[in-house]
């Protein structure tokens, strides 16, 4: 079950996406110690379009995720939004492993190409974290 692409759908969303660079995200979660939303939020403020993390979003299967990250479109002419949910980790016989995927959701017209952006500088901002990040 580690990982799991679920296609569960979020209202007012598309997706979930899974482009790359969510495996190298689901690698890091998994594997770091992030106690709250607040150490995504962290690294999160250092991307561009950045607007806050969220607590409680809750797909259509009624599955709630550990926590969201919101994005804008930095491009001036657009409005669009992008979240990246984590999933809650589990620990299985002493192993640390997610539920589910990281996923990525965005408002209908949201550049592609400012995914994969975001997904990349996300990571970077993760890796800079003091202590707990490798």
């Amino acid at each position: 079950m580690s990982g799991k692409r679920v296609k569960t759908q979020l209202q007012g969303f598309n997706g979930p996406f899974f482009p790359w660079g969510v495996l190298k995200l689901n690698q890091m979660f998994r594997s770091r110690f992030i106690s709250v939303g607040a150490d995504l939020a962290m690294a999160a403020e250092k991307v561009p379009g950045f607007i806050g993390a969220r607590g409680g979003i809750e797909t259509d299967d009624s599955y709630e995720w550990f926590a969201g990250l919101e994005f804008c479109s930095t491009r001036a002419d657009r409005h669009e939004k992008m979240l990246i949910l984590f999933p809650w980790r589990l620990m299985i016989a002493e192993r640390r492993v997610l539920g589910r995927s990281v996923a990525v959701y965005t408002t209908p017209g949201f550049p592609p190409e400012e995914v994969v952006g975001k997904l990349s500088e996300l990571k970077s901002e993760i890796k800079k974290l003091p202590g707990r990040f490798l």
